[in-house]
């Protein structure tokens, strides 16, 4: 007797229409998202809002492109730490407006 018989058929797993899987250089926050957390590990404030509406948003210019970092974590210049304008908040989501790096 199989695992599959023993157990039913697997659950089918789609990506929450906010998140967009495996991209280059941040492939580590696929396994928080399919864990039903935030792409960084926290866990989701379930509020309807977006790091794109977030006071801890911060704002990096780098020639003719801005990147955005999220203030609670440590920021580099890799695409790791980028924030998604469009990723569902977390529960450590705080109204207020970007502020730029420093």
């Amino acid at each position: 007797m199989s695992m599959d018989d023993m157990l039913g058929p697997r659950p089918v797993f789609t990506w929450p229409d906010w998140y967009t899987p495996n991209r280059r250089g941040a492939k580590g926050h696929d396994h928080h998202v399919a864990n039903g957390r935030h792409p960084f590990g926290a866990p989701l404030a379930h509020n309807g809002e977006t790091c794109g509406t977030c006071g801890h948003r911060r704002s990096n210019s780098w020639g003719r492109k801005t990147y955005y970092k999220c203030g609670l974590r440590k920021a580099t210049a890799g695409p790791g730490t980028d924030l998604r304008l469009k990723w569902a908040a977390c529960r450590l989501w705080m109204e207020g407006a970007c502020s730029p790096s420093t």
